[in-house]
């Protein structure tokens, strides 16, 4: 991305990033700026390295988004503009995109694309797939950190501001220009493992099957929910082990319907798939 980069760094004026709000010597440039300015009458904004990266203009390393007008001027890609994608840098500082299909055929022929690093995403398949995959194909070491963005937006120093590293999959911190939230996948992933182990993956498929979970989840009163559990506890072989795997926090459970998609195909196929994960 930076090689792409035709802007060259500023001693800055402010005293800190105008994103991330880091001081100038904690930076990974100390006190090194780029400007920006988003648009004509707005004031110059002094941006850390990177904070600038998600604007930078990049021909090579993503591609070409578009081209425009009637004597085709090309628009070439950037981070900061990929709405309804994802990302995840790996311990080792490699970038990997999870794009819609329309992203995939523009970039495929950038250096990212070439390089294997573009991911297609679309029905049934989300960025959390990919992080899995980078995790199943020992791309990631965990302990050793690296950040997993559920939703590239359209407000890169909103993304940039609250960006957190993901050291345990206990506390995999998705994020999105809605800020970063937590998502405890080792506790998914024992839920997965319990429903497969008791012979109710197809069971676990269904949104409909965790609807009174969820419904306790969000305060529903537990007097109204009696007869729906009564009825889910009748579908499970073992309840005490299934209620004893699924996550605690009540936003996971939420997710469980969508969680369950991504985690108990590959459970199914490896049954000890992050069981030992840290």
């Amino acid at each position: 991305m930076r090689e792409d980069n035709e802007a060259g760094p500023v001693t800055p004026t402010s005293l800190a990033c105008g994103y991330c709000q880091r001081g100038w010597n904690e930076v990974e440039d100390p006190d090194q700026a780029f400007t920006y300015r988003y648009s004509p009458p707005t004031a110059v904004e002094y941006l850390c390295s990177t904070c600038y990266t998600p604007r930078i203009s990049a021909p090579n390393a993503l591609g070409i988004e578009s081209y425009r007008g009637k004597s085709r001027i090309p628009t070439p890609g950037k981070l900061g503009m990929l709405a309804g994608s994802g990302g995840i840098v790996t311990h080792e500082g490699t970038l990997h995109l999870a794009l819609p299909k329309a992203f995939v055929t523009k970039y495929g022929p950038g250096i990212y694309g070439q390089r294997g690093q573009i991911h297609e995403i679309g029905p049934g398949v989300r960025p959390l797939d990919i992080l899995l995959e980078l995790i199943y194909g020992d791309q990631i070491e965990v302990e050793r950190g690296f950040l997993y963005i559920d939703l590239w937006g359209r407000k890169p120093d909103a993304l940039m501001q609250g960006l957190s590293l993901t050291h345990s999959l206990s506390e995999l911190w998705c994020n999105s220009e809605k800020g970063p939230f937590a998502r405890d996948l080792l506790a998914h992933a024992a839920t997965a493992r319990e429903l497969c182990r008791q012979g109710i993956a197809d069971q676990g498929l269904k949104p409909s099957f965790w609807t009174p979970i969820r419904q306790a989840a969000q305060g529903a009163p537990l007097e109204s929910l009696s007869d729906d559990m009564a009825t889910w506890l009748k579908k499970v072989p073992d309840p005490q082990a299934l209620l004893g795997a699924l996550p605690i926090n009540p936003h996971d459970r939420l997710e469980l319907p969508a969680m369950m998609r991504s985690l108990i195909p590959r459970i199914s196929a490896d049954p000890a798939f992050l069981e030992e994960a840290p």
